[in-house]
């Protein structure tokens, strides 16, 4: 079977999302962002623990203005901490090990977005500003989006605008689906004759 375009998958995501049983909205440029600020494995790499499974919940529950005013309000926050943990401590090592399972499919899902090729030759330095942000002043730039709606966009939706954007001003670093069907086929013939898979 041919695997599904990333431009589709992109844009069809799903607003809501069931994981291991919490309702969450699609992973959006304003959860990666405030995700990585604070550390969070699911996200930035590592071994993910409860912690994050308790952030990623609680953010991923709420609209951008909703979650900012979260690291505004201590006090509101801890509430919100405090229910989660309780939530949480229920759950057998088992139901642990599903959640953080399930986290993981949903934030792979959520950020599926066309590759890019990186030219070790370009002569711009490296970028400073959140990549997020680069996003967000193309939705609202090239598509008159407001910054509200930019934020809460699902992530891979507004990768697939920005990237299309990208291209038609000229950037040609997005990898043809082509070229990635050959990588991915590279990639799983390279796994099933590695050591480890026999």
């Amino acid at each position: 079977m041919k695997r599904a375009s990333e431009w589709l998958c992109a844009m069809v995501i799903p607003p809501r999302w069931d994981v291991a049983g919490f309702t969450l909205r699609a992973l959006s440029l304003w959860h990666t962002f405030a995700l990585e600020r604070i550390g969070n494995a699911f996200l930035c790499g590592g071994v993910p623990d409860m912690n994050d499974c308790e952030s990623l919940l609680i953010h991923c529950r709420l609209t951008q203005a909703k979650s900012a005013a979260l690291f505004c309000d201590a006090r509101s926050m801890l509430r919100e901490s405090l229910s989660m943990y309780r939530k949480l401590a229920r759950l057998t090592p088992e139901q642990k090990a599903h959640l953080v399972d399930c986290i993981n499919d949903y934030v792979l899902s959520c950020l599926i977005a066309p590759e890019r090729v990186i030219d070790p030759n370009a002569k711009s330095g490296k970028v400073r500003a959140p990549y997020q942000l680069h996003i967000i002043r193309s939705l609202c730039s090239d598509y008159g989006v407001t910054i509200d709606d930019a934020w809460n966009l699902p992530y891979s939706t507004a990768r697939a605008w920005y990237d299309i954007c990208a291209e038609h001003n000229g950037d040609k670093s997005l990898v043809s689906e082509s070229e990635l069907e050959r990588i991915v086929a590279n990639i799983e013939r390279m796994t099933a004759c590695s050591p480890s898979s026999n």
